[in-house]
């Protein structure tokens, strides 16, 4: 049996090859390292209050009930 298949591949095409080296850099940022960082830095503050927190309970606790 003869079966053939017609597949397309889309392309962006640029006027210079430097625009698509722009728009890879700015999709990089815009997708992985921006939203990274965002989450990085929440995250990491997050910690810090737990372990400052976790620092101060034990005063607290014996302040209250010592």
């Amino acid at each position: 049996m003869n079966h053939t298949e017609t597949h397309y591949w889309c392309k962006m095409q640029w006027e210079k090859e430097v625009y698509g080296q722009i728009y890879g850099v700015y999709m990089f940022l815009a997708i992985l390292v921006i939203p990274l960082s965002i989450m990085v830095f929440t995250y990491a503050s997050i910690c810090h209050r737990v372990w400052v927190l976790d620092n101060y309970r034990p005063t607290v606790v014996k302040q209250r009930y010592g």
